[in-house]
């Protein structure tokens, strides 16, 4: 309730000012400044989704690469708890991990289509003919078989390599004595290399 003057029974009426702020917030938001905020939305929306996106591709390449050497770690296991050995293929033209077994063979990885297998680690698309894929023969006879696991725990050398559509090369090596499985992307060999050759 206004205040009154001492000794005057009127009320005082003051005038009332409103600010411009508050008369901004009255009116309202116009159209265009709503389509304005819609179209950074959707420009924000778009650049996460495209990050997830690609983050989510990186993973699933990822987990190819540590299937590959789970699928080789399984076969070191094999030959040693069946006491049998293990002799395993990679497969190039068909972008394949094989074991023989019997007069056959086990397929026990199949690549995506854009993965590929290779023994020299040069990419694909540096290759003379972009569809070729370099390699040993898949005929699958026993001098055909890239390595074997032992049952005594230890293996033939073998080295390959997998290409994945953005992570890069990933090396696959198989020590002879230890039969231990190493995986190291190619960039980060060379890295290394060059670390060393820089003492």
């Amino acid at each position: 309730m206004p205040t009154s003057i001492a000794g005057n029974s009127q009320p005082v009426l003051r005038p009332v000012f409103r600010s411009t702020a508050r008369l901004a917030l009255a009116r309202g938001v116009t159209l265009i400044e709503m389509l304005v905020v819609l179209v950074l939305i959707g420009i924000a929306s778009a650049v996460v989704s495209a990050s997830l996106f690609r983050g989510s591709e990186r993973v699933q390449e990822m987990r190819w690469v540590h299937n590959l050497e789970h699928q080789l770690t399984k076969a070191r296991a094999r030959a040693v708890f069946s006491g049998r050995t293990q002799r395993l293929l990679v497969l190039t033209e068909e972008g394949r991990l094989a074991a023989k077994s019997g007069g056959g063979r086990i397929t026990l990885l199949d690549l995506p289509q854009d993965y590929h297998f290779s023994l020299d680690g040069i990419p694909l698309a540096e290759r003379g003919d972009a569809g070729a894929h370099f390699g040993l023969e898949t005929d699958f006879d026993d001098e055909d078989h890239i390595f074997s696991f032992y049952p005594d725990g230890t293996a033939t050398d073998a080295e390959f390599y997998l290409e994945t559509p953005t992570q890069g090369i990933f090396r696959y090596r198989v020590s002879a004595v230890t039969a231990k499985i190493e995986t190291a992307s190619l960039s980060q060999i060379e890295a290394e290399e060059a670390e060393q050759e820089a003492y």
